[in-house]
């Protein structure tokens, strides 16, 4: 009898892919040589970056103890790939920039992994090693910027959205990990905070493609539903997961996120939209070739993880992954016939990087993974046959509606209370105006009678009989007149609640 993937049963999901999948691919990943990894041997640049950005990624999930020999491996030789790499860099002929194979997807990962490397191990290296690397890290940033500002008019070959996307993803981690070198970056490039993302961002989004996907409702009523994707399944993904990078970043920096709100917007809508692409899209957790579902999975997975889930007014997930969908492609993903005993995804580098990425993610990000897996066999059971359904995607749609209402009401609101605060102020200081102005004029009347009475002054302004009487009373009344004017101004902030 077959066994089916993922058991012991009384075990968690995490547990078993930890165990049976994410070590085994490690152990590939590595190889058998004591100072290189496997993808070195066919000298693939791009497949020891990726490798090596799973395998630092992966570190936590290994215990100090029993696996300490893995966590120990993994840290010689990353430090190995991070020198191996920095020998291929190529400088350009007047040394301002520095990029590897002249090939923008490629520079990008390779500086995410030494930038990684560097991060995760400094006592690994020198002084003299650290600067090297930095250098190269911001000449990689300004090569890649000085290509995107080419894009259209010389960069032109298959991979468009791709490639961009792995630009907008390496600048977000330089900005977040090596904040030093991305300010001198700006300021190389008379660039202020978050402009140069933009930018990017501004091309992806309009760079997309708008489909609409007709969706049988009955037998005689048919639902179209509008979705976003780039060329194709593995550029979708690139973009959505670099997209979901930026909103992560933005989104949670007050003063960036006051300042692009409309660009957050327009991207969490783009979001959503390629979500609801994938959703249409997919056939029985498949979407199209191996590698296609294998970057999907990753992205769908992801998306949940950088994403805010709910709006104000709503307890309900925005974006929710689909628990049959997910364990539908993983269970394929994890089939004995493609991921064999050595760990490896039929004994394929490239298809066993990108596998190594979904796995960690789902274990990282996906949170039916915490469920032992005859519960989530069970649950998968039970939500199966709810398909993917027009009214979904309305309450995707309805969900994000319903954040921009919200969003336009706090505004309205605001704008409101400003208003009526100003118009307050205003009414205040009229009603003040008037009250001094009444009171002015009894309290002088008052003072100038009593002060005729008193002899003080006569009728026609010339002085009284007696002098003194004359300036005691003006000493008297006239101090006594604006103490009575201040106290009258200031009602309202002295006896205010």
């Amino acid at each position: 009898m077959e066994q089916l993937p993922f058991s012991p049963f009384d075990s968690t999901l995490k547990e078993v892919l930890k165990n049976k999948y994410i070590k085994n691919v490690a152990e590939w990943l590595l190889g058998k040589e004591d100072t290189s990894i496997l993808a070195q041997q066919s000298n693939s640049l791009w497949e020891s970056s990726l490798s090596i950005l799973f395998l630092i990624n992966a570190v936590s999930i290994f215990e100090e103890n029993e696996e300490k020999a893995v966590k120990d491996k993994i840290k010689n030789k990353s430090k190995a790939v991070a020198r191996w790499l920095m020998q291929k860099r190529i400088e350009s002929s007047d040394q301002k920039f520095i990029h590897w194979e002249n090939v923008t997807w490629d520079t990008s990962v390779i500086i995410r992994a030494i930038a990684l490397v560097l991060k995760e191990y400094p006592d690994e290296f020198s002084d003299h090693d650290k600067e090297e690397i930095k250098k190269s890290i911001s000449k990689g940033i300004s090569w890649l910027y000085h290509r995107f500002n080419k894009w259209e008019k010389e960069v032109k070959y298959p991979f468009g959205p791709a490639d961009v996307a792995q630009i907008l993803s390496t600048l977000i981690a330089i900005r977040t990990d090596f904040s030093n070198l991305y300010s001198n970056f700006l300021t190389e490039n008379k660039k202020k905070s978050g402009e140069i993302e933009i930018e990017i961002v501004k091309y992806l989004l309009h760079s997309k493609t708008e489909k609409t996907l007709t969706i049988p409702i009955s037998s005689e009523e048919d639902e179209e539903v509008l979705t976003y994707w780039w060329d194709d399944f593995f550029s979708t993904s690139e973009v959505v997961d670099s997209l979901a990078i930026f909103y992560n970043c933005y989104q949670f920096d007050e003063e960036l996120s006051k300042e692009h709100k409309k660009i957050l917007q327009f991207t969490k809508l783009a979001l959503v939209r390629a979500c609801i692409y994938f959703e249409q899209t997919q056939v029985d957790g498949m979407w199209g070739s191996h590698i296609d579902t294998i970057k999907v999975i990753y992205a769908y997975v992801r998306i949940r993880n950088l994403i805010p889930q709910s709006n104000n007014d709503s307890k309900e997930p925005l974006i929710m992954p689909e628990i049959h969908t997910i364990f539908k492609a993983l269970r394929w993903m994890c089939d004995d016939k493609q991921i064999f005993s050595d760990g490896s995804f039929l004994h394929t580098m490239f298809l066993t990087v990108f596998y190594s990425h979904s796995l960690l993610e789902i274990f990282n990000g996906w949170e039916p993974a915490n469920l032992k897996i005859n519960q989530l066999y069970d649950d998968v059971i039970w939500f199966s046959p709810v398909r993917t359904t027009p009214e979904r995607s309305k309450r995707l749609a309805a969900e994000l509606h319903i954040g921009e209402l919200n969003e336009q009401i706090a505004d309205i609101i605001n704008k409101l209370s400003k208003e009526n605060e100003a118009k307050e102020v205003e009414s205040l200081k009229y009603l003040k105006f008037k009250r001094a102005s009444i009171t002015l004029i009894i309290t002088s009347l008052l003072f100038f009678f009593l002060g005729i009475n008193f002899n003080a002054f006569q009728i026609n302004f010339t002085l009284g009989t007696d002098k003194n009487l004359t300036i005691a009373y003006l000493s008297f009344s006239i101090p006594l007149v604006i103490a009575i004017i201040t106290l009258v101004w200031k009602w309202d902030s002295l006896f205010k609640k």
